[in-house]
């Protein structure tokens, strides 16, 4: 197998933050009929531009004196227009990560993501992702992530296949798995399948005196997150009544070829 050392492509997610002016411009570009790769959006054009039209006619409404739709009215269509747009924006970028690790150059997903009228996020370049899929082709996938510290590391990673992307497992429903390299690579994934994806690293005790009251540094977890306690031994301590006190990154998504 030929694994792609590529990096991750982001594609411009919205909000209701979003000024309503440019989430309607945003969303008017989006023509997804027909595209070669892009196949079956999540919401297709016939359903997303009347959404965009009526999002409009709206904004220029509630404009009026006297208005024609209220505040409430208009903020409740933008929800509609942003759940649909973040929708086609997630199944976009996971096609056009698809392409390009297929043709082995990022160039080819990003011209997937562009011709559809999506926009590149603010971390879509070629550089090695902090945490993401960086290789794959059919029955496999590679998925890296940044170490947290110099020196020893163990990894805890915990794999789902979701009905859709952007929906996270339900709680004890993915395997775990466990290693001392940033890399991993899953096979036996189902073509056509939606992964979700996490991670947590897990930095050992230091044993050397810090200032502390008990002399040592706890184990971490992470970068900037809440240390598991230590004994003056050396050891890490855990709690029954807390079974996973690890600070997960957060699910990532992917669609298996």
């Amino acid at each position: 197998m030929t694994i792609s050392n590529l990096g991750k492509i982001h594609v411009m997610r919205v909000s209701v933050k979003t000024p309503t002016k440019t989430l309607i411009n945003d969303g008017l570009l989006i023509k997804t009929a027909g595209d070669p790769n892009v196949t079956a959006p999540p919401v297709t054009d016939a359903v997303f531009q009347p959404q965009v039209a009526r999002l409009q006619l709206m904004l220029t409404g509630s404009k009026l004196s006297p208005p024609t739709y209220t505040t409430t009215q208009l903020n409740v269509q933008k929800g509609i227009v942003v759940t649909s747009y973040n929708k086609i924006a997630a199944n976009v970028e996971g096609v056009a990560q698809d392409v390009a690790n297929t043709a082995g150059d990022i160039n080819a997903g990003i011209t997937v993501v562009t011709r559809v009228g999506c926009k590149l996020g603010k971390k879509g370049s070629s550089k090695r992702t902090d945490f993401g899929v960086v290789g794959s082709s059919p029955n496999f996938i590679q998925v890296h992530v940044k170490k947290s510290v110099k020196g020893n590391e163990a990894h805890k990673w915990r794999i789902a296949l979701v009905p859709a992307l952007e929906t996270p497992p339900a709680k004890g429903a993915w395997v775990e798995f466990t290693s001392t390299e940033c890399d991993i690579i899953l096979e036996g994934i189902p073509a056509g399948s939606f992964v979700a994806i996490n991670h947590t690293p897990i930095v050992p005790v230091a044993h050397h005196k810090t200032g502390t009251t008990t002399g040592i540094a706890p184990p971490l977890t992470g970068k900037t997150v809440k240390p598991i306690a230590a004994s003056k031994a050396n050891h890490p301590v855990f709690n029954w009544l807390n079974p996973d006190p690890y600070t997960w990154s957060g699910w990532i998504y992917w669609t298996a070829q």
